[in-house]
């Protein structure tokens, strides 16, 4: 039993009647949003705490301009793979805060400053917490200011260095806690 022409003009007849009265379109429409969400379903990966993080600061940080809860920035100098696929892509963006700033100060007392709270964006656009804590000192100049007071009284008023973070530092961070990034 073969087609004839006959066979062939109804089966178009049919489906151009189907057509014009979109049970075909949205039959076609739910099949490819049905294809597309399986297609793009989000995988979740575990970003493990402990997983290290190489940071360079972007920000110079020092201790006699700054105060305490400055926001300072850093980025990502690698990416971060969990199962050969990118969480953390190098050149995110992170933010840390400075907990603690002491200026130089007389008797030759350094300056110190303490940057804490770091957090990057992960691919999915959520926030990482990271351990790290970047602290520095300047330079201690109390035992100069001290003998030198004794000679001369005025210069215990020498002040110690400050403490300066350069732009550019860099440093290894590591995730606080288990993050679990959609992919």
């Amino acid at each position: 039993m073969g087609f004839s022409v006959k066979h062939i003009q109804a089966v178009l007849l049919v489906v151009l009647t189907l057509m014009s009265s979109g049970i075909v379109d949205s039959g076609i429409k739910s099949f490819a949003d049905n294809s597309s969400n399986t297609i793009n379903a989000k995988k979740t990966v575990n970003l493990p705490a402990g997983t290290a993080l190489p940071i360079k600061i972007t920000d110079t940080i020092d201790s006699k301009e700054i105060r305490v809860g400055t926001t300072v920035n850093f980025t990502a100098t690698s990416d971060v793979l969990v199962d050969g696929v990118v969480v953390i892509k190098s050149g995110a963006m992170g933010q840390a805060q400075v907990s603690q700033v002491e200026e130089p100060s007389i008797a030759g007392q350094e300056g110190s400053v303490v940057v804490t709270d770091f957090t990057i964006r992960a691919i999915d656009g959520s926030r990482v917490p990271l351990t790290a804590t970047l602290s520095q000192k300047g330079k201690d100049k109390m035992v100069v200011a001290i003998v030198s007071a004794i000679i001369c009284l005025p210069f215990i008023l020498i002040k110690g260095g400050k403490a300066v973070i350069p732009a550019g530092t860099q440093k290894t961070v590591y995730t606080a806690a288990d993050t679990y990034v959609k992919l």
